[in-house]
């Protein structure tokens, strides 16, 4: 999803999408990132949905070991990997974020900390399908951070399956947000909402 880019990235992307028939290219005007992300993520069709923020990238073998994870885990809806920061320049700028991932049922966890768990950024989350659908679409105000929202609802409602490496860099500049407030009233109802939806959907 191109959201509204003014540096040349459509241009670019519609080269790299023509001919692809595994790539579909969506323009939109800027609406922040949690616009582009509920694009992305209705015009899709995967049983597994990952995502891949603006400036970061993924290891080669990132897709492979993502699903043989969730193979591994039938009851985890939620996977997870940390990721290698990098400056501007593409070099090494510190050690893998998060140090430590979570794993498992870690529901009562997150509400007993107000959601501070230890999740990586946008870039090291996927879910299986039924899970993304539940938890979307992320509210259009959170232009920015709307990973925050994605985690905290996901660790509510499924269990975590982690990666013990890096599959990817998280490329670091001045607007990275890492963390995210408490879990809100508002949030929470909706996560709940999304708690129900989900267990409709597995029970068919």
């Amino acid at each position: 999803v191109d959201d509204g880019s003014l540096d040349g990235s459509p241009e670019l992307l519609r080269q790299y999408a023509s001919g692809r028939r595994n790539v579909k290219l969506l323009e939109q005007p800027n609406a922040g990132q949690a616009a582009a992300i509920n694009a992305a993520c209705k015009a899709s069709s995967g049983e597994i949905v990952g995502l891949l923020d603006a400036d970061d990238t993924f290891s080669r073998d990132k897709v492979t070991a993502v699903v043989q994870s969730f193979q591994a885990n039938p009851g985890a809806g939620f996977c997870i990997h940390s990721l290698n920061p990098v400056d501007a320049a593409g070099k090494g700028a510190g050690p893998a974020v998060p140090r430590f991932l979570e794993r498992g049922w870690i529901a009562e966890q997150a509400l007993r900390s107000g959601g501070k768990t230890s999740l990586p950024p946008t870039s090291g989350l996927s879910f299986r399908r039924e899970v993304a659908e539940a938890i979307l679409p992320v509210p259009t105000a959170l232009r920015i951070c709307a990973d925050g929202y994605l985690r905290e609802a996901a660790q509510l409602i499924t269990e975590v399956t982690a990666i013990d490496r890096a599959l990817g860099t998280y490329r670091i500049h001045g607007s990275n947000l890492r963390g995210g407030g408490r879990l809100e009233a508002k949030r929470l109802q909706h996560v709940l909402r999304s708690e129900e939806h989900t267990s409709e959907l597995q029970s068919h």
